[in-house]
């Protein structure tokens, strides 16, 4: 599905488009009162993160590789390997910090998961935590997509300039 919805849309609205998704989702937990959620309520809510998690983790990789191909186009080096490093190591020491972020805001404000009871100010603290700061980080996130440079026209140059590179290299040897 993201796959040819990148094809069509290209690959950085198309990962905008997830970002909102997942924005979205993050809201309605948000706003999900816990006494009246009712299953159909979680079901959206896990179907929007999946959608937004899986186009992340197909776009992800394939926007890093046009990253790497434009440094290879600049610097006249190969180096996809440090690119895709750097891009697992900034995708798990997110996912870290946000977890343990995540626990401790809630801990901070009281969230026990053993109680059966819970206060309107630990509550507040686990909704902080799984809702209104990742949507404050996926609208962080969307400012980047927005920024970044390349785009399918510009991709497209690119590949056409390494092309060049490539042929008229093998054509000297």
């Amino acid at each position: 599905l993201w796959y040819r919805l990148a094809v069509v849309l290209g690959k950085k609205t198309t990962w905008f488009l997830a970002m909102i998704i997942m924005t979205m989702s993050f809201i309605y937990t948000g706003i999900l009162d816990p006494s009246d959620t009712k299953l159909t309520d979680l079901v959206i809510i896990k179907v929007m993160n999946i959608l937004g998690f899986a186009c992340i983790g197909v776009i992800g990789p394939a926007m890093v590789s046009e990253i790497a191909d434009y440094g290879t186009l600049k610097s006249g080096v190969e180096r996809p390997a440090i690119y895709f490093s750097f891009f697992a190591f900034v995708a798990k020491s997110g996912g870290a910090i946000a977890t343990a972020l995540g626990l401790g805001i809630a801990g901070w404000y009281g969230f026990d998961v053993s109680s059966t009871e819970h206060s309107a100010h630990s509550i507040l603290g686990l909704t902080s935590a799984i809702a209104w700061l990742p949507v404050f980080f996926t609208v962080v996130a969307l400012v980047f997509i927005v920024l970044t440079p390349i785009n399918t026209h510009r991709y497209s140059i690119i590949r056409r300039r390494l092309d060049a590179q490539i042929a008229n290299k093998s054509i000297s040897n």
